[in-house]
């Protein structure tokens, strides 16, 4: 569980109303890596969403034996959203360039919530 003032600032909780952001926060845990852990790895079951809230990753892709950081995540972004929306492997890497404070939502946990009306401004 966290507080909502850990993802109240995020974009993808825009105009949710205060009482249903407390039960996404409710939802939620915190993931703290070291630089140079990963928080995924290519292949590996989606359904989790990582919002960074501080610090900084990478996405990395494995290319003929070789890994390549294509892209770099600032706090405010987030990742996972393919495999929160569709359970499937994931296509990237993700791998913390510094010491790095991510909140992690359980696909499974939020469509509880959801199905149960918890959430409605969401739906």
């Amino acid at each position: 569980m966290v507080d909502v003032t850990a993802i109240e600032h995020f974009s993808l909780f825009e105009g949710i109303e205060t009482e249903d952001l407390e039960d996404i926060a409710a939802i939620c845990e915190h993931v703290p890596l070291k630089a140079g852990e990963y928080a995924v790895k290519a292949g590996d079951i989606g359904g989790d969403l990582y919002l960074i809230k501080d610090g900084e990753v990478e996405v990395v892709i494995d290319a003929a034996e070789e890994k390549h950081g294509i892209a770099r995540i600032q706090p405010g972004g987030y990742f996972g959203e393919v495999g929160f929306l569709d359970v499937g492997p994931r296509t990237a890497s993700i791998m913390a360039t510094r010491d790095t404070a991510l909140v992690k939502m359980s696909r499974d946990w939020f469509l509880d919530i959801v199905e149960t009306g918890s959430v409605a401004s969401m739906r």
